[in-house]
């Protein structure tokens, strides 16, 4: 893997003892930043599941248990102020959560939430998007 800090020497990145990798990276203040990368993309996918990780990029925004729908995760993320969005390259998706530091614990629930816990609903409203 490149390590971010040989591009960006303010990062630092170190390893979890279950493995993740964790770059920490100074933004524009006060804002944090939490990121969420996952190694996975259309590199990686077969002909026949071709878009799949962009498919569920989409669909990790459209609701967690407490927030059970698109507009109600919307409401939530706002309501603390997350600037919240998402990306698929070739073979990376992200998720990222941008706030102020005194919600960081409220937005890394939500992350955690919509990436272990998502409703997946609408399915077909999101296939024709």
């Amino acid at each position: 893997m490149l390590d971010p800090s040989r591009l960006f020497p303010s990062c630092r990145v170190t390893a979890l003892p279950n493995g993740l990798t964790v770059v920490f990276a100074p933004i524009e203040a006060p804002a944090v930043g939490v990121t969420l990368a996952v190694r996975c993309g259309p590199a990686f996918e077969r002909p026949r599941d071709a878009g799949i990780a962009h498919f569920l990029e989409h669909m990790l925004f459209r609701g967690i248990p407490t927030a059970p729908t698109s507009t109600l995760l919307a409401r939530q993320l706002d309501a603390i102020g997350a600037d919240a969005n998402a990306a698929t390259s070739s073979d990376l998706t992200m998720l990222w959560h941008k706030l102020l530091p005194e919600h960081l614990a409220e937005g890394l629930a939500l992350l955690y939430a919509m990436v272990t816990e998502p409703e997946l609903t609408d399915l077909e409203t999101e296939r024709q998007i």
